[in-house]
């Protein structure tokens, strides 16, 4: 019985270990996302797959065929074609470099930061912590913060609608810091639960700068400040 409990014990680990693979793009045969051999380890990922795109020189990049659901997701380079489809990021995201482009990418996870990725698709985030520093983002961005950890956005540039929502029980929110923050079209904030949102947080010679004609929109629980 005790030799029984162990295999099952090992076999089960054996599976967890197989589930979370992570599958880094290397673009042998094509741009198609579907085809295994575009993967290394060779395999389409999976729901529970960590991705990872990392060489910007790649002459094939890849191209959603679908709407796709993978766990965590890092790109330092090169570009994500959504080909008008929607990303689901269901685990930990880290964007530092490269563009997502054309589609919707949806992180639905503990942690997201966008960091140095420019994003050319919509982005709905709803996380536990959420950074957004040195990105472009030329589509509507909705961001819901659920955790109860203190954020810091310093910087950024955004060419289309922002929502920002924080309901949280006590996580804090602060959107502006050292560097420019370019809002290029209208912005709603607010605060649902007795966590903090704090916009044009500028306390380190930072710069929040409106575009003419728009507006940032305050709902119930927000702070604007203005330095």
């Amino acid at each position: 019985m005790k030799k029984f409990a162990v295999l099952f014990t090992l076999l089960i680990l054996a599976i967890s270990l197989s589930a979370q693979t992570s599958r880094t793009w290397t673009g042998s045969t094509s741009t198609d996302w579907n085809t295994d051999s575009n993967w290394s380890p060779s395999g389409v990922p999976s729901s529970s797959d960590h991705i990872v795109l990392n060489n910007g020189s790649l002459t094939n990049m890849p191209l959603l065929d679908a709407s796709y659901s993978i766990n965590n997701i890092t790109v330092s380079a090169g570009t994500l074609d959504l080909n008008g489809y929607t990303l689901t990021i269901t685990g930990t995201t880290s964007l530092t470099g490269g563009n997502i482009n054309n589609g919707t990418a949806t992180f639905s996870n503990n942690t997201t930061t966008i960091a140095g990725t420019n994003c050319g698709a919509k982005v709905n985030i709803t996380a536990n912590t959420v950074t957004l520093n040195t990105s472009t983002f030329n589509k509507k961005v909705v961001i819901i913060k659920n955790g109860n950890s203190a954020d810091y956005w310093a910087s950024g540039t955004f060419n289309d609608t922002l929502d920002i929502h924080n309901s949280s029980t006590s996580g804090s929110l602060m959107v502006g810091s050292n560097y420019t923050l370019n809002l290029n079209e209208n912005v709603w904030i607010s605060n649902s639960s007795s966590g903090s949102i704090t916009f044009g947080h500028n306390s380190n010679g930072g710069k929040t700068v409106l575009a003419s004609g728009k507006k940032i929109q305050i709902g119930s629980g927000a702070l604007l400040q203005a330095h």
